[in-house]
């Protein structure tokens, strides 16, 4: 702004400014012949569009005499005009299962505060242009109060650990007088994989009590199938060789050999052969699986149902003492049965048939008599009398 003083009532008079009266922002220039030009430089960009701000100085005038006027006072107004807003190309950084909120990346310089410096005041929250249509993984919302919301909808699980897929999207900003950032700007998220432990899955499978069983664990699975950022699912970062059995809680009867590639034996050996037919019990193991980046699943529980299958009875010699007028009551045969669990736990069943003996009496002196419980009996029957003192007969069946 250039202006001249129009007081000149005398001739040679001299202008002067009045020390320290400038009160005002940007740089004033004042001659001695009364004008001036003052130049607000960026002071003022603070103000928006129909606001203002006044800044004004003091001159005195001499005459050739040398007396001085009394101080006069020039005023000048500053119109703010709208200036658009700045966006700048951002980038930021999150985790495969992390949403962020966060403020556009714009400011306006047109706060009405000299001190604030440019903020997000003279933005339309409300007129944000957003073009999402590049983003295949997650989403974006515009909060319509100058922030967005990235949320990664749990699609960058598959991401390997430390891989790293780009999502971007463009916007352009409005302010509130009607100014806008220009082209589009971008706004790129660097989603940044981690490391997801493989699952395991629990299964049950059976033997019966004299085979052994041969197989394995249900495959784990690892989500973690993308190492190079594009989506794909190429890549495996489960561990085929990393199963491992957890000792403290194996198995408490029979013999198990659990390989790292996850198969497994199970050797019933003879801790089975009390189950009677058809009865059944449980053997359990856990285990685990692992990843090349060092995950290791939870546990999973491996059941093996044990079933029984009938064993035949065993029968055994056995020798009886008596004398010749003695008799043998309800002894019972000489003759067990291994399979004493039938649901109820071991050594609480009977399986021999009390009512199944077969007997072969191969004498015709004294009478043997199956009592059809589990005993028989055995009468002299004054067959023996005529033994003399210490001679022995003997019977068998």
């Amino acid at each position: 702004l250039s202006g001249t003083d129009n007081y000149n009532d005398l001739s040679g008079e001299s202008y002067n400014l009045v020390e320290g009266s400038f009160n005002g922002r940007g740089t004033l220039e004042f001659n001695n012949d009364g004008s001036y030009q003052f130049n607000p430089e960026d002071e003022y960009q603070y103000l928006a569009e129909d606001n203002e701000e006044n800044a004004f100085f003091q001159y005195i005038v001499t005459d050739n005499l040398g007396e001085p006027s009394d101080p006069a006072t020039i005023t000048i107004t500053i119109n703010g005009v709208n200036d658009n807003p700045i966006a700048t190309n951002i980038t930021e950084i999150t985790y495969e299962t992390d949403d962020f909120t966060e403020d556009f990346p714009v400011t306006d310089i047109d706060t009405n505060d000299p001190y604030s410096g440019p903020n997000m005041t003279n933005i339309d929250n409300f007129a944000f242009v957003l073009d999402d249509t590049n983003i295949t993984y997650g989403s974006i919302i515009d909060n319509q109060n100058g922030t967005y919301t990235f949320n990664h909808n749990g699609e960058f699980d598959n991401l390997t650990n430390g891989t790293v897929r780009t999502v971007d999207f463009n916007f352009i900003a409005n302010d509130l007088d009607g100014g806008d950032s220009g082209d589009p700007t971008t706004v790129t998220i660097w989603v940044i994989g981690e490391n997801d432990n493989p699952q395991v899955e629990s299964f049950q499978t059976s033997i019966d009590e004299d085979n052994i069983l041969s197989t394995s664990v249900p495959q784990a699975v690892d989500i973690d199938t993308d190492n190079t950022g594009d989506g794909s699912t190429d890549y495996n970062d489960l561990d085929e060789n990393g199963y491992e059995d957890l000792v403290e809680n194996n198995i408490n009867q029979g013999l198990l050999i659990f390989n790292n590639d996850g198969t497994f034996i199970f050797n019933p050996g003879n801790d089975f052969q009390y189950l009677a037919q058809g009865a059944s019990t449980l053997e359990t193991f856990n285990y685990t699986a692992s990843d090349f980046s060092g995950g290791t699943s939870q546990y999973a529980t491996t059941e093996i149902t044990i079933t029984g299958v009938n064993d035949n009875p065993i029968a055994f010699d056995a020798t009886f003492d008596i004398h010749e007028n003695q008799t043998i009551i309800d002894e019972p045969f000489p003759v067990y049965d291994v399979d004493t669990d039938n649901g109820g736990g071991p050594n609480t069943y009977d399986n021999i048939d009390e009512n199944g003996y077969e007997t072969n009496y191969n004498s015709i002196y004294g009478i043997l008599t199956d009592n059809n419980n589990d005993t028989f009996s055995f009468f002299t029957n004054d067959d023996f009398n005529k033994l003399t003192d210490g001679t022995i007969h003997t019977v068998d069946f």
